[in-house]
Order: C-alpha cells, then structure tokens, then sequence
C-alpha cells in the first residue's frame, strides 16, 4: 500500500513537471514578461556573424569578463568553435568575424542575408580554442567613450543542477530548422533575431568520446543557438549550448514526456565546469 502511494505521488509529480515544460515550450522574443535571468542575460548576448563569399554563418556569443586600461575596454566573449571557420578557426584576429548585440537575418531558399545589426563589433580576435569540448574565447578592444558595455554574465561556481531544475537560453535560432509539430509558431518564421527560451535539466550525456559529459534540457535549441548561454533561475551560466534538436547527432529526442530513468532531451549544453576549466588561465591572466 505504501509503495502505492509512492508511485502515484511520482507519477503526479512528474505529470506536473510535463505540464509546465509542454507549457514554456517554444522560443519567445524581447518581452517585459521575461524572466530577471534572460532580463539580464539579453544585453550580453551577441550575435556571432561570419561572411564567406557564398554563405552567412551564424551563432551565438555571451560576454563573460570586461576589463578597463585607459581609454579602452577590452570585452571577452565565449562561444562555439565549430561557429569559426576558415580564417577565423586558428588564433588571431579575424576580419570576417562580427558580434552585433541586435541583428536581423532573413532565410530565403536557405540563403542568409543581413537586414540589419546594431551594436556591432568588429577587430574580433581568437584567444583560445578547444575541440573537446568545443569552445572558443573572443577578444574585442572598443573605446570606454563609445557604446554602452553590456554587464558580463558570472558563470555559475558551483556548478550544481538537479534534475527538473528551470533553465534558460538566449540565442539567434534559425527558424526554418523547427520541426517538431507541438511547438508554438511564431511570426517572422524566416527572420532570425534574438530570441529565449526555456525547459528542465533532465540529466547528463556521455559525448561520443567520453571524455566531456553534457548537459540533457528541454530548452528549445536550433541551429544558431549554438555558443549561446544556458542560465539558472539566479541568471547565473551553468552551461553553453552544444547541440540543437535539429542536428542528427541528437536524433530529435524530445518528446515532452520526461520519465525518470527513460530521459530524452531536446538540446545539450556543455558544463560550466568545463567554462571554468577552459577560462581559468586566459580570464585569470586577463585581470588586472
């Protein structure tokens, strides 16, 4: 009778935490309704924009440390390496990377092309590079003078999550990609901008490797999320996304339903663990 009771109390609760994820299911744009974490969030989240003679290729950047000497403001940003290609995959600066704080693609027959950006920065240089895990660190030296600086978001110390834990994204998701039939849509389907979103921590995941485990959510994540940050309640980083429900590698898994021991998820993000280890030496030598 005991154990009964137990199961119905699981299965109630878990019905409860389906409720809310099918509920915030969805991306969103700027509303005064958000959340204090994507509130804060949203300022520090860039939008990373390489020009190839043929192609746009698009992700997503956050600042994470500013330091000041004199007339210049030295901003450093993390994001995905996989998003740095041709030039722009080794170290050094690379001419055809941009951030801009606010931009506008269009997707027209799959083709890419800028409608506008503000707050834009340019002069990127690469710091740092990893593969495993896939992370990339951004330098860029603007006057203190000019435009306003974003607060840098703080990458969670501890590190702790518990399965059914909120989190959120900010990003530049590619609509067009959105394939699962549940989810809301939105107007401007074709156009990327800043968009949020938010689901559960639903456990970890073992890369391929071994070696770097993931974090499973249900926060809705697209091709252009990726690089972006993964916030807890308190708008602190605890993770940055990796892969998107449209990829094959994640194999579109989500379905709404989280059963413990049966966890699916819709988008993995690296640990903050692995931030604090990537950035340690570069951001300590950074401080003055």
């Amino acid at each position: 009778m005991r154990l009964g009771l137990i199961q119905i109390f699981c299965t109630l609760l878990i019905s409860i935490l389906n409720i809310q994820v099918f509920a915030a299911e969805g991306f969103k744009g700027y509303s005064e309704q958000m959340p204090d974490a994507v509130k804060n969030a949203w300022p520090a989240s860039f939008m990373t924009l390489i020009e190839e003679p043929k192609t746009y290729i698009h992700g997503t950047a956050f600042l994470i440390h500013v330091t000041n000497s004199g007339m210049n403001s030295q901003l450093y940003f993390l994001t995905s390496k996989h998003l740095l290609h041709g030039h722009c995959n080794r170290i050094g600066f690379c001419p055809e990377l941009q951030l801009f704080g606010e931009a506008q693609l269009e997707v027209i027959a799959s083709a890419e092309r800028l409608v506008y950006g503000r707050n834009r920065l340019a002069n990127v240089e690469v710091l740092k590079l990893s593969s495993k895990p896939d992370l990339a660190l951004l330098r860029v030296v603007v006057k203190s003078q000019g435009m306003p600086l974003p607060k840098a978001l703080f990458i969670s110390p501890k590190c702790s999550l518990s399965i059914g834990d909120q989190l959120y994204a900010v990003g530049f998701p590619n609509m067009t990609l959105r394939r699962a039939p549940q989810t809301q849509i939105l107007e401007l389907k074709n156009t990327i901008i800043k968009r949020w979103s938010s689901g559960i921590f639903v456990g970890t995941v073992d890369t391929r490797e071994g070696k770097n485990l993931l974090l499973g959510t249900t926060v809705d994540s697209l091709v252009g999320n990726s690089g972006g940050p993964y916030l807890n309640e308190q708008g602190e980083v605890v993770g940055l996304a990796q892969l998107s429900a449209s990829v094959s590698e994640n194999n579109y898994q989500y379905t709404g339903i989280e059963i413990l021991g049966q966890l699916d998820w819709q988008s993995e993000a690296i640990t903050c663990l692995d931030l604090h280890e990537f950035l340690d030496s570069e951001i300590n030598r950074a401080r003055p």
